[in-house]
C-alpha cells in the first residue's frame, strides 16, 4: 500500500508522532521523571528540562525508526498506525526520525557531557534493535536484553539530568527501582506483547518467545515472572518505603496476569494491556511517594 499524496505537510509531525507510539513516550517520560525525582536534592537545575526534551526526542527516534523497519510486521498484525495504514511514507518518516535524533543528541550535549553519552548509548541502541546488521529484535533474548537496557538507561539519565550523582545512587532507592522496573519490560512486557503479534512476527521471521517456546511456556512465563517481580518490590519496600506504592501495584498486576494467562490465546491484547497500565501505575506511585515524602 502506497502513502497517500494528498497528506499536507503539517499532518506529518502529527502522523510521525502517532507512529512513534505517545502512549510508549509516556511511559519513558515516567521512567526518565522517577528517576529525576530521586536524583533531585530539593531543586531542579536547569537541564533538566533539557534532558526530558532530549530524552523524548531519542526515545521518539527510536519508535519511529521502528515503525519504519516494522512495515511487514505490522501489516500482517492489521496495525492502524500511519505507515503500515499507508498514510505516511517509509521514507518521510525516516527522515524525521533522523532529525530528531541530531535535535536529541545536540540538546543532550547542552544538558551536559555524561547525559550526552546516555543519549547516544540509546540511540545506538535503538538502531541497533531495528536495523541490520545486528537486528535485535529478530531474537527474544537480545529483544529483552534491548528493552532491559534502554529502561535503565532512562533511569539513569532521570537521575543525572536532575543533578544526581552516580557516586551517591546507592544511597538512593534508585537502583532497586530501576532493576525491578526494568525486568517488568522485559520479562513481563515481551512475551505480553508477542501474543497479539504473533502473525506479523512470523511473516517477518522473527523468533518470538511464542515461537521460540511455545504457547504453554509463553503462559508461564505471564505468570511467573510478574509474580517474582511482584515479591520482590515488597521485599525491597521493607527497607524502601517510598517504593511500597510500587510493589502493591506491580502485586495487582502480577494477579490479573496471572489469571489472563491461563485463558487467553494468540491475538489477545489483554496481557498487554495489563503489563502497560501496571506500568503506569506504579511510576505514578513512585513519584507520588517521593513528592510526599
Amino acid at each position: 500500500m502506497r502513502a497517500d499524496r494528498s497528506v499536507a505537510p503539517w499532518r506529518v509531525p502529527v502522523l510521525c508522532l502517532r507512529e512513534s507510539r505517545p502512549s510508549v513516550l509516556v511511559v519513558f517520560a515516567l521512567r526518565f521523571g522517577a528517576g529525576a525525582a530521586l536524583g533531585a536534592a530539593g531543586s531542579w537545575p536547569s537541564g533538566a528540562l533539557l534532558g526530558i526534551c532530549s530524552w523524548t526526542l531519542a526515545v521518539f527516534f527510536v519508535y519511529l525508526f521502528n515503525g519504519v523497519t516494522d512495515v511487514v510486521e505490522d501489516r500482517a498484525n492489521g496495525s492502524s498506525r500511519p505507515i503500515a495504514g499507508g498514510l505516511l511514507r517509509p521514507g518521510t518518516a525516516a527522515r524525521v526520525a533522523g532529525g530528531a535524533a541530531v535535535l536529541a543528541l545536540c540538546l543532550g550535549v547542552l544538558a551536559g557531557p555524561l547525559f550526552a553519552v546516555l543519549v547516544a548509548a540509546l540511540l545506538v541502541l535503538g538502531h541497533a534493535y531495528s536495523a541490520p546488521p545486528l537486528l535485535l529484535k529478530s531474537r527474544p533474548s537480545t529483544s529483552v536484553a534491548v528493552a532491559v537496557s534502554a529502561a535503565l538507561l532512562t533511569y539513569a539519565a532521570g537521575f543525572v539530568a536532575a543533578g544526581g550523582r552516580l557516586t551517591e545512587v546507592t544511597g538512593t532507592p534508585l537502583p532497586q527501582m530501576a532493576l525491578i522496573m526494568a525486568a517488568w519490560m522485559g520479562l513481563v512486557g515481551a512475551p505480553a506483547k508477542d501474543l497479539p503479534d504473533a502473525l506479523g512476527d512470523a511473516a517477518a521471521g522473527r523468533r518470538s518467545f511464542l515461537t521460540a517456546y511455545g504457547l504453554a511456556r509463553t503462559r508461564i512465563l505471564l505468570i511467573a515472572a510478574p509474580a517474582s517481580l511482584a515479591i520482590a518490590a515488597g521485599l525491597v519496600s521493607v527497607a524502601e518505603p517510598l517504593l511500597a506504592g510500587m510493589a502493591i501495584c506491580l502485586s495487582a498486576g502480577a494477579v490479573l496476569l496471572a489469571g489472563l494467562a491461563v485463558k487467553v490465546g494468540v491475538g489477545s491484547r489483554a496481557p498487554y494491556r495489563v503489563f502497560m497500565a501496571t506500568q503506569y501505575i506504579a511510576h505514578v506511585a513512585v513519584l507520588l511517594s517521593v513528592l510526599w515524602a
